[in-house]
């Protein structure tokens, strides 16, 4: 009898341990599954192409002038007909657009502009002259506020140096001095104008 109860127990440890045996597997083979990604881990990320300038000048006018600079007064690089196109790429802080390939720069009413043209990047462009002068004095010249000498210079023109000039008055040339983003007037006495400046305007360039 004592017997037959020992067996009896030993047959019911034996299959508990075998039930949580089989248990333990099972939760191991959870642990195992892979984790299915959820819809939002599942998105990847598409990256933005850079946007694509899409603006264009189309001429209305006969014709109309490209300069060579953002400056009325500079040479006309080529002309465009009625009709004609060009790829606009830049803006600058006085409303001159940039010609594509840096082919020039056109302002004005004689053209009309076609599809998006919000975006251009902006270009700050200094005044820019064909005429240029020489300070050929040997020593550095003072660069004046107004075209009399009645005050302190407020920049110096250094010795074999070039400056644009954009008028004459008085005696004194109007130059633009880049360091201080304005115009100055330096003595026509001791400096020398290049070949390509014909007739100065007596009346003096101002800042748009």
């Amino acid at each position: 009898m004592h017997r037959l109860l020992i067996l009896l127990l030993v047959f019911l440890i034996t299959a508990l341990a075998c039930n949580l045996a089989n248990e333990a597997g099972d939760t191991d083979g959870l642990q195992n599954d892979p984790i299915e990604p959820s819809d939002q881990e599942s998105i990847i990320a598409t990256p933005v192409p850079p946007q694509t300038l899409n603006c264009e000048a189309m001429i209305n006018a006969a014709t109309w002038p490209v300069y060579a600079l953002a400056n009325g007064n500079a040479d006309v690089a080529r002309t465009l007909n009625q009709g004609e196109t060009v790829k606009i790429v830049a803006i600058s802080e006085t409303e001159w657009l940039q010609v594509e390939s840096n082919d020039g720069w056109i302002i004005g009413d004689g053209f009309e502009l076609l599809g998006d043209c919000t975006q251009l990047p902006l270009v700050i462009v200094s005044p820019q002259s064909n005429c240029q002068v020489i300070n050929t004095s040997g020593s550095p010249q003072g660069i004046y506020t107004d075209p009399n000498t009645n005050e302190a210079f407020f920049a110096r023109f250094p010795p074999n140096e070039t400056l644009s000039v954009f008028s004459q008055q008085n005696g004194f040339y109007q130059v633009y001095v880049t360091a201080y983003e304005n115009y100055g007037w330096v003595q026509q006495q001791f400096i020398t104008l290049g070949e390509l400046c014909g007739d100065l305007p007596t009346e003096p360039a101002t800042l748009n």
